[in-house]
């Protein structure tokens, strides 16, 4: 193999690392916070020292728990809110759980009612605040209790500082 054809088979590789390294030059160098990876796909320990990581915070969730916490006066109305509904009739029991968003406190009292043509069913749970708002836990209503057909739920909130009511959600009774 000639000189020349050698030269012309490394040309595109070393005109590659040239414009690699004036790319990174022009930029302003390396940042030193990025390791170092070898061809082979590995980082030394000193590569990697002293980098922290770093996880950026989604600032809409931090603003709405900043809000609710500071610029929620006593007397604004919340809207609780179910979780989940479960008509469960291997159990023969009618699940509902209930929190309220954009609230997040201690010591309101969460109340869930269902309503069916035979039945006016209600229980209280206290509240706690959660991650997520404050929550009401867990109400299990027996459906041997509510007549078959169509019942309707509602959830209410009511602490000294806040108070309202769920819309009406319709279940099914088997």
């Amino acid at each position: 193999m000639s000189s020349l054809s050698l030269l012309a088979r490394r040309a595109p590789i070393v005109v590659c690392c040239i414009a690699a390294f004036s790319l990174t030059t022009a930029c302003g160098g390396a940042d030193p916070q990025v390791p170092t990876i070898t061809l082979d796909g590995t980082a030394t320990d000193s590569d990697l020292a002293g980098l922290q990581p770093t996880v950026e915070p989604d600032p809409g969730e931090d603003l709405d728990r900043a809000e609710s916490l500071s610029g929620q006066p006593a007397g604004t109305p919340v809207t609780p809110e179910f979780l989940m509904v479960s008509v469960d009739d291997h159990s023969n029991m009618l699940s509902v759980v209930v929190y309220v968003p954009r609230i997040f406190e201690d010591g309101g009292v969460c109340t869930a009612t269902v309503v069916n043509t035979t039945a006016t069913l209600s229980q209280e749970s206290p509240a706690e605040a959660d991650a997520s708002g404050t929550a009401c836990g867990l109400f299990a209503f027996s459906l041997a209790d509510l007549g078959a057909g169509t019942a309707t739920i509602t959830a209410t909130y009511e602490s000294a500082d806040h108070q309202g009511s769920s819309s009406p959600l319709e279940v099914d009774i088997p």
